[in-house]
């Protein structure tokens, strides 16, 4: 029997963390400041030390560079997850459906070598069980419609930006997605949106009324982080 792919999407902002990458360009003791700060347990991006405008308009403008300084994070794990997950159902399932994963590189216009260094190292994390392709995805042309049709789970960094862009354009209204799972950090957009939010369990609220529209769950903010203190630790091991 021929295999069904179960594609899971991921962006690249989520699969490394371009966040600390980014605090690097205000210089390593401001970065490590604003990481031992709250960086593990924000529920926004503002960071200790950090001018938000300044940060905001650092982010916006991250590049090729911003990516090679950038780190992986435990999204990776996820991904392999779920191919072992998906190959795992297989056994008692009539469908055969072979685990995929799309990376977006959007908003990075990767040359050839970095593609295919990234993949070699997505398939090592994975053990080579999941098939990998790379794209370039704009958010508006990612439309529910075009999810539906090919993702059964989407991992985003800034879910809230996908969101807003079908929202204002009224595609959500126009195709829901409920079957889809989107995973996103435990975040919302901006320090004035979590005080309008305030009084209330911020997270389920979004979950819940999001839910119309697509099954949003929303994980810890360092599952998006890379965790530096295991770094620390393999760095301290490698040099016993």
């Amino acid at each position: 029997m021929d295999f069904e792919a179960s594609t899971i999407y991921v962006d690249i902002d989520a699969l490394f963390d371009t966040r600390a990458a980014t605090l690097n360009k205000f210089g390593i003791e401001s970065a490590k400041k604003a990481i031992a700060s709250n960086y593990y347990d924000r529920i926004y991006d503002e960071f200790e030390g950090i001018e938000t405008t300044a940060y905001i308009e650092a982010y916006q403008r991250r590049d090729i560079l911003t990516l090679k300084d950038a780190m992986v994070t435990p999204v990776a794990r996820m991904i392999y997850l779920f191919a072992k997950q998906t190959l795992e159902a297989l056994v008692s399932s009539p469908y055969r459906r072979q685990p995929k994963v799309f990376l977006n590189t959007y908003p990075y216009r990767l040359e050839e070598e970095t593609v295919r260094y990234i993949v070699a190292g997505l398939r090592a994390i994975t053990k080579n069980i999941i098939d990998v392709e790379v794209g370039y995805l704009t958010l508006e042309e990612m439309t529910p419609r075009y999810v539906k049709q090919h993702y059964a789970v989407m991992v985003m960094y800034a879910y809230w930006d996908w969101l807003e862009t079908h929202s204002q354009n009224q595609n959500l209204t126009q195709t829901q997605c409920p079957q889809v799972t989107l995973i996103g950090p435990r975040l919302v957009k901006s320090k004035e949106a979590a005080q309008k939010l305030s009084g209330q369990d911020v997270f389920t609220a979004i979950e819940t009324y999001t839910g119309l529209f697509i099954k949003l769950q929303l994980y810890p903010v360092n599952v998006f982080c890379v965790d530096l203190n295991r770094l620390k630790d393999v760095k301290h091991t490698d040099t016993d």
